[in-house]
């Protein structure tokens, strides 16, 4: 699967809850270049447990406006990325996006949020400003084990500027 130099806004409408793009158990897929927002959830959102998203690449893209702080409309759990890779060993890519102006009405609001013990995530040159929550939000799970051993790829965050102004 490849979505390539798209823009998609204001999504979320019917279903709050929806993200602007997602990608799950998409072995080999690929997102990039694509501006998401205006939406009230995840910008990007995908992984897949037990290698299901292997090898998949989110890069180049401009995740920015999401999210609300107001009671009645805000959501909380999220980021501008959001989702999980649990018991996964082979690598996913998240590099060179830029991630700003991410809002929530309670917890959330992170830039990028590797949820369910995620592992195998190759981390690098993003960019992530202007969030409400942590521009890096990693959550071990107690209750789910992290893939270990010799042919696990280690989560790796290399070269990227966060900043969580708010």
């Amino acid at each position: 699967v490849l979505l390539n130099n798209s823009i998609v806004k204001g999504y979320g409408a019917r279903f709050a809850a929806a993200s602007g793009v997602t990608m799950t158990d998409c072995a080999r897929g690929t997102v990039s270049h694509c501006d998401v927002s205006g939406g009230l959830y995840s910008g990007l959102a995908g992984g897949g447990t037990n290698d299901g998203g292997a090898h998949s690449v989110f890069e180049f893209n401009h995740v920015h406006d999401n999210g609300s702080e107001e009671e009645h409309e805000g959501l909380c759990d999220f980021g501008g990325y959001h989702g999980s890779t649990g018991g996964s060993l082979l690598p996913l890519y998240m590099r060179s996006n830029v991630f700003h102006s991410i809002t929530a009405y309670a917890n959330g609001g992170s830039g990028m949020y590797f949820d369910v013990s995620s592992t195998a995530w190759q981390v690098s040159r993003n960019l992530v400003y202007n969030v409400t929550n942590a521009a890096l939000h990693w959550n071990v799970n107690p209750g789910v084990a992290q893939a270990r051993g010799k042919t696990a790829t280690p989560m790796r965050f290399d070269n990227n500027v966060l900043i969580a102004e708010r």
